[in-house]
């Protein structure tokens, strides 16, 4: 769950995650013992069937409660990363989340900061703003989970689409459950997830093929405003905060992230220092 600034204090922190909690320590542990299996199965898949999602309140070892409340992007990249067969604990996700603007505080720095992580841990993914159902159902009945950013007010959370019963509905597995109005359900429509009190679906992260290239077709790009130069932003978007400048003729490099902000194209590109940033697309072109 990702923390607004109104709850930042220890006091309402103990008294959110209370709120918070639905399943138990026991129920985490087991979860977390068993082997994942059968993604993509509809609702009569067997109850043995085990979760990619960890349970961000117990499944970390070395994490505090403001830590474990904030964990919900971290364990949604675990659950990117089982369903590639890879082992990673949640402490591990949110030890390499501090990287890319995670905190105790606020979570994830948005939702171009969770690909970021999954970039980081090697597993590419695509962001895409708004929802795009049908996508999303082809896409978790393919075996390929799907996560669903929700935010607006003071929260906001990551879920995890893991499985699909083909009537709109999808199993979220551990990540609804660690919510308490949930009430214990698992299964919930895209909608419905809007009403559990961490905000609407903002944004869907998809994984890519391994290797794919960005969308425009290759990681090289030079910077062509006009003999102006070109921003380099925190964020995506006009409001982002801006973080350093780069000339025209400059050679960047693309990491396949694309988003659309302020009625523009965004790319996540890093500079010869290695310093990563969003840049308007419309002021690159592909390096010849």
């Amino acid at each position: 769950m990702v923390l607004g600034t109104a709850w930042r204090t220890t006091a309402t922190t103990s008294v959110l995650l209370t709120a918070l909690l639905f399943a138990s320590p026991l129920e985490a542990l087991a979860a977390e013992n068993a082997v994942p299996t059968g993604i993509g199965q509809p609702s009569g898949t067997p109850p043995s069937r085990v979760d990619l999602a960890p349970n961000q309140l117990f499944s970390g070892r070395t994490l505090t409660r403001a830590e474990a409340l904030a964990a919900c992007g971290p364990a949604a990249a675990v659950a990117f990363a089982r369903a590639k067969g890879r082992a990673i604990t949640l402490d591990a996700a949110v030890s390499i989340a501090r990287g890319v603007g995670w905190t105790a505080d606020r979570g994830m720095s948005g939702p171009w900061s969770e690909v970021s992580l999954l970039q980081t841990l090697g597993i590419p993914a695509r962001l895409e703003a708004g929802l795009d159902r049908a996508k999303i159902a082809r896409e978790v009945q393919a075996g390929r989970p799907v996560i669903i950013r929700t935010g607006g007010g003071d929260a906001g959370h990551y879920f995890v689409a893991e499985r699909a019963d083909g009537a709109g509905r999808f199993d979220f597995g551990q990540t609804v459950l660690v919510l308490r109005a949930s009430a214990g359900r698992r299964w919930f429509g895209l909608d419905e997830i809007g009403q559990l009190g961490v905000g609407t679906p903002t944004h869907a992260i998809f994984p890519a093929a391994s290797g794919a290239a960005p969308a425009s077709g290759t990681r090289s790009r030079v910077v062509d405003a006009g003999g102006l130069g070109a921003r380099l932003r925190a964020e995506p978007g006009a409001n982002g905060r801006i973080v350093g400048m780069v000339a025209d003729g400059a050679r960047l490099t693309d990491l396949g992230t694309s988003v659309v902000a302020s009625g523009r194209s965004w790319r996540r590109v890093s500079i010869a220092s290695g310093t990563t940033a969003w840049i308007d697309a419309g002021l690159l072109r592909a390096a010849q």
